[in-house]
C-alpha cells in the first residue's frame, strides 16, 4: 500500500512541477533574469528526479520494498515543500 502511495505523490509531485516550471519559463520569457533561469533549471532537475523515482520505484519494487514506508514519508515532505513552492509562485 505504500509503494502506491509513493507513486501517486510522484505523479503529483511531477503535475506540481510541471505546472510550476511553465510559470518560470513564461517569466523568464518575459524578463530574462538569470535567477528566473536558475528557477527553470532547478525546477527542471527535480522534474528529473521524480521522473527516475517513480520509473525505478516502479521497476525495481520488490528491491525498494524493505523500506517503502521510508519512501513514502520522504516523498510526501517532497509533494509538501513543492506544494509550497508553488503556492508562493502563483502568489508571488
Amino acid at each position: 500500500m505504500a509503494m502506491e502511495l509513493t507513486f501517486g505523490l510522484a505523479a503529483v509531485n511531477i503535475a506540481i512541477l510541471l505546472a510550476v516550471l511553465y510559470v518560470y519559463v513564461q517569466n523568464y520569457i518575459a524578463m530574462k533574469a538569470r535567477f528566473t533561469l536558475g528557477l527553470i533549471l532547478f525546477a527542471f532537475l527535480l522534474l528529473l528526479e521524480n521522473s527516475l523515482s517513480l520509473y525505478f520505484n516502479y521497476t525495481m519494487m520488490k528491491m525498494f520494498s524493505p523500506v517503502e514506508t521510508e519512501l513514502l514519508y520522504i516523498k510526501t515532505l517532497q509533494t509538501l515543500a513543492l506544494g509550497f513552492l508553488a503556492y508562493v509562485t502563483w502568489k508571488g
